[in-house]
């Protein structure tokens, strides 16, 4: 929340922890008055409305669009799934290891899921962390085996661990780009391919059909918008676009920039164009057979495959 005073603002950080997000997303579409006031700053919104969880209540098709966060997740293992992980392409030798998540709905979640499925792997799935850092633990007892994190809490917390031989990145979300596609700049330096890129090595090409469209789904609205700038549904259009300019302005902030790289080895970016809001809204209107398929994908727990 800040003051109306939008060239010297006072900001006021209301934290609402709970059911992955969706806590806040609900204040903010049920609650929180629409006077320009009030902004949500979300991780995994708009996944949540592709997928249709059913802890989001309201609507955020008609939440004010200000800006989008994108961002990869990287996958990584411990390096003693038997029968030993040199490369990404051990894991092809792999099955029955676990895997860790915070949500059955969670897009981290489905995401991984939908990777390890389309390259044929066995796994068992063991979810409901209550975040990263307890699902990292986990990891490090070897509760579970293999976990996807953030870009930056990789370059900060786990490339320590690679650097000790105890894990290894197996692969890098890619961010969509014209039906194909591109490595994020985010990801230079990470020893590992992308997934697509694994992917075409494994199976010679992309496959078709329901895993492939909803994988597709996902990964479009979990990387672009990975993390995700609105405001209350009927909220002033000016205060929409002063924010626009706000985000727009820090992201070509040099200042900004070299601050951030030097904290969080990453510098966050934020798109505001229309052609991402069309996209952020257009991904909004649900598929009903990709739809479907995420929703079975998402009520099967603590399964093996």
């Amino acid at each position: 929340m800040c003051s109306s005073d939008l060239g010297n603002p006072t900001i006021v950080v209301r934290n609402m922890p709970g059911a992955g997000g969706a806590v806040g997303i609900n204040w903010l579409g049920e609650i929180a008055p629409p006077d320009g006031l009030n902004v949500g700053f979300f991780t995994s919104l708009a996944s949540y409305a592709a997928v249709a969880a059913p802890s989001i209540r309201v609507d955020v098709a008609k939440f004010g669009f200000v800006a989008g966060g994108p961002g990869v997740s990287v996958a990584y293992a411990r390096v003693d799934i038997p029968p030993g992980l040199k490369t990404t392409a051990d894991l092809m030798k792999a099955s029955d290891f676990w895997i860790g998540g915070l949500g059955p709905d969670s897009d981290k979640d489905l995401r991984l899921r939908l990777q390890l499925d389309m390259l044929g792997l066995k796994y068992r799935y063991l979810t409901n962390y209550p975040g990263s850092n307890e699902a990292r633990l986990a990891l490090e007892k070897k509760e579970i085996e293999l976990y996807p994190e953030s870009l930056p809490t990789y370059r900060t917390a786990i490339e320590p661990m690679v650097a000790e031989g105890k894990v290894i990145p197996l692969w890098h979300d890619a961010l969509p780009r014209g039906g194909d596609f591109v490595r994020s700049p985010d990801a230079d330096g990470i020893p590992a391919p992308t997934y697509p890129e694994f992917l075409k090595q494994q199976k010679g090409a992309y496959p078709t059909g329901p895993l492939w469209n909803a994988y597709t789904l996902i990964n479009t609205v979990g990387t672009t918008f990975l993390r995700s700038v609105v405001l209350p549904p009927g909220s002033p259009k000016e205060a929409e676009a002063a924010l626009r300019d706000a985000f727009d302005k820090i992201t070509n902030d040099p200042e900004f920039k070299a601050e951030t790289l030097k904290i969080l080895k990453f510098s966050p970016r934020y798109l505001v164009d229309a052609d991402t809001e069309k996209l952020y809204r257009d991904k909004l209107t649900k598929d009903p057979v990709v739809a479907a398929f995420i929703d079975r994908k998402s009520t099967r727990l603590n399964s093996s495959h």
